[in-house]
């Protein structure tokens, strides 16, 4: 018995050993090194795609530069690949073999980029590309007289029947379009943290037409991210009550879930202000105190 266990702990022994020379090859180390440089590429790609808040405009920008730094991989090594191209020595031990891996590289990277490239194959790229209009992130940081004039364009081509089903003014569309621009840039500095919820609230009847438009472009779901995130919220409703909630209810507390802001920007001084408003009776009751509720206005009601 003891001989058994002393034959496995040799065997045990021998293959780290083999693995260890496998892994101090110089190609093997590059390889890995080379993998990291391609993680970290994919890696902002991934984090744009998971964002509740990417639009379409914003993924499809960060595709084409995920894409065209994944070519320039082909030609030349990334920074983590760099970083061991000529070493000799890897934390202390003598790396062997040539460390050739140029071959390898291209042949994955090869893949990964046609892989990417067929993320968008089922919409017309000139549509995907012209919804950067959608996306204050894209707009430049200062006045283009021209910027997003071929894209409202295109946009009202491909969707001109869902424009005029919505009573959209589709001849309106283009000079709204200019006038609006004109005015976010000579009123606003910081175009970047803009948003259209603002914008339509300040600017919606003055410029409906153009709005809706903006409105169908951010309706366009940018990835499949926020519907996975509904069935795992329904799940671990479903698990957490025991699989008895009604299908009415199931939709009621989905939609505050999934549609509620990120706990991160969520503001807590209007509920701290109507719960101050509750009054204690001589009874006990502590609902809110109407009088209080209708005559005074919360200060936050209007941001």
């Amino acid at each position: 018995m003891l001989q058994a266990d002393e034959d496995r702990s040799d065997t045990s022994h021998q293959k780290a050993k083999e693995l260890l020379v496998f892994l101090l090859q110089a190609d093997i180390v590059k390889f890995i090194h080379f993998l990291v440089d391609v993680i970290n590429v994919l890696s902002i790609l991934s984090c744009v795609n998971q964002n509740r808040d990417s639009s379409v405009a914003d993924l499809f920008a960060t595709l084409e530069s995920t894409l065209e730094m994944l070519r320039i991989y082909q030609t030349r090594p990334g920074p983590k690949e760099r970083w061991v191209d000529s070493v000799m020595h890897f934390h202390g031990n003598c790396l062997g073999g040539e460390g050739d891996i140029s071959d390898v590289r291209n042949t994955v990277l090869t893949h990964l980029i046609k892989r990417l490239q067929g993320c968008f194959r089922d919409a017309s790229q000139d549509v995907v590309k012209a919804t950067m209009i959608g996306s204050f992130k894209l707009w430049p940081a200062k006045i283009n007289r021209e910027f997003g004039e071929k894209e409202v364009s295109i946009l009202i081509a491909h969707y001109e029947p869902v424009l005029e089903a919505a009573n959209v003014e589709i001849d309106e569309v283009d000079t709204e379009w200019s006038m609006l621009k004109l005015e976010i840039y000579a009123r606003f500095q910081n175009i970047c943290k803009l948003t259209w919820d603002f914008v339509n609230s300040v600017y919606s009847h003055k410029y409906p037409n153009i709005l809706t438009l903006v409105d169908l472009v951010l309706t366009l779901p940018a990835s499949s991210a926020e519907a996975e995130r509904g069935f795992s919220q329904m799940k671990r409703a479903k698990s957490q009550m025991h699989a008895k909630i009604k299908a009415e209810s199931m939709t009621d507390l989905l939609a505050i879930q999934l549609n509620s802001p990120d706990i991160n920007n969520f503001d807590p001084r209007k509920a701290i202000h109507l719960w101050n408003t509750r009054t204690l009776s001589s009874t006990g009751d502590t609902r809110p105190n109407s009088a209080c509720s209708s005559n005074s206005e919360s200060p936050y009601e209007s941001e």
